[in-house]
């Protein structure tokens, strides 16, 4: 990988830094960073940590330095991802430590990632964050509601974090994403009467929760359903709707993205959205032009074997013996059918979306129930890589955040839903394993 200046980095083996317990700041403190926002952030840190303007930003109160959360899955790393940490550096200073929590070997589009965790976790560091923890495959997979809170719940165990920062599209300010969250979370009688009757007219759920918002806001609603249609826009709302819920002292800081958006297929240099650079991969063209030189020289070739992910997924479904009327369809496609597109989209209908679908299907692999999907306690996170010189802040990670091979003992000792996250963790690095061809162990053993 490159070698920047200051990143002396270390695998999560490399460590022997003690875990403690997390104590979570109650009450939420959302405040716009629109124009100007650069001194509100600077004057933001000196107030929560209780320092002067002269003295040290990287302690704040309750112990532990000053840190900022961003939630990724850098699928691949791109030089979008690298103008979002140097422009969140930029606003807080070099002293607040960046905490990206990240998608492991599988992401939320419902696919195995392009690329290993740990080359992309590496590709953080090198682009300037201080260490990367794993968001676990239940979450990862899940929609956005769940990928949020779960990756959020990862963040409320780390001492310190302080802020989150996260990219939105279009012109928009916390205020407006504030009010929407309101919306969504006091779910009055005429925002669930709207649903319904949304999901009745055959919209999606998030199509119909989109309908139902915007129809809050009367006369600005069209404007309102402008923003809901964007899929970093959904994110931000569900990380902060997380954030009230949870009861965390988190400020948000909105980073306008720098390209068409999420889903946009442009390419024009330097940017260029992470489903058209994948698109760039499969096709077997290069995509130098769209990620920082240490990426390119080191995703220079995609791991995943889709035909042998497709053929155990076809394989599954041919297995199933429940009573999902969805399944027992996707069973009867997967009889004519060989690859898991064909498979999908002949049960896909307009209330029941392809990703949905695949989600059952991955759910099935992976034995993912009803229950453990709803659960909300504790689960177990893992340190998959950081700059050498963050070992030192390694007190500040609770128990739940795995260091070394070492805290796997841990995991026997917890709540049976913790167990089975965990091992979910493990059955979908070994299903990885299968379909990249790689006999790397999938603990702590392989890291650079």
């Amino acid at each position: 990988m490159g070698n920047n200046a200051n990143n002396d980095h270390r695998g999560a083996d490399d460590t022997n830094g003690a875990n403690s317990a997390n104590g979570a700041d109650a009450n939420s403190a959302i405040v716009n960073m629109g124009a100007g926002y650069k001194n509100n952030v600077a004057s933001s840190v000196s107030s929560i940590s209780g320092c002067s303007d002269s003295g040290s930003r990287s302690s704040v109160a309750g112990g532990g330095s000053a840190k900022c959360g961003i939630i990724c899955e850098y699928n691949p790393f791109h030089n979008g991802h690298e103008y979002h940490l140097k422009k969140t550096r930029e606003l807080l200073g070099e002293d607040v430590k960046i905490i990206c929590v990240m998608s492991g070997d599988f992401v939320q589009r419902v696919a195995p990632s392009f690329f290993d965790k740990r080359l992309r976790a590496r590709a953080a560091v090198d682009a300037g964050a201080d260490c990367v923890v794993e968001l676990p495959f239940l979450y990862a997979t899940n929609g956005a509601e769940r990928f949020s809170y779960g990756a959020v719940q990862v963040l409320s165990r780390i001492v310190g974090v302080k802020w989150l920062s996260f990219g939105v599209e279009g012109d928009i300010e916390v205020g407006v994403l504030n009010k929407i969250v309101d919306v969504q979370m006091d779910e009055s009688d005429r925002f669930k009467g709207n649903l319904g009757r949304f999901l009745k007219a055959g919209y999606s759920f998030a199509a119909a929760k989109a309908r139902a918002t915007a129809a809050e806001f009367g006369d600005d609603s069209e404007r309102i359903l402008g923003v809901l249609d964007r899929p970093n826009n959904v994110l931000a709302m569900e990380y902060l709707i997380a954030i009230k819920k949870l009861g965390l002292d988190i400020t948000p800081i909105l980073i306008k993205r720098t390209d068409k958006g999420y889903n946009s297929l442009e390419l024009k240099p330097p940017f260029a959205s992470a489903s058209a650079i994948r698109g760039l991969i499969e096709n077997g063209q290069s995509f130098n032009d769209y990620v920082p030189k240490f990426v390119g020289d080191n995703f220079n070739k995609m791991s995943v074997d889709f035909k042998v992910f497709d053929a155990m997924a076809r394989m599954a479904l041919l297995r199933y013996e429940g009573d999902n009327a969805v399944l027992k369809k996707l069973k009867k496609a997967a009889q004519i059918h060989l690859d898991l597109d064909s498979i999908i989209t002949s049960v896909k209908t307009k209330n029941m979306t392809y990703v949905s679908i695949k989600r059952l299907v991955l759910s099935t692999m992976c034995d993912i129930t009803c229950e453990i999907s709803a659960y909300k306690g504790d689960f177990f996170s893992k340190l998959l890589f950081m700059k050498k010189d963050f070992s030192k802040h390694l007190g500040d990670f609770s128990p739940h955040i795995l260091i070394s091979s070492d805290d796997e003992k841990r995991v026997s000792a917890s709540k049976k839903e913790a167990i089975q996250i965990y091992k979910m963790d493990s059955l979908a690095s070994d299903l990885y394993a299968t379909i990249t061809h790689n006999d790397a162990k999938r603990h702590f053993d392989k890291v650079f």
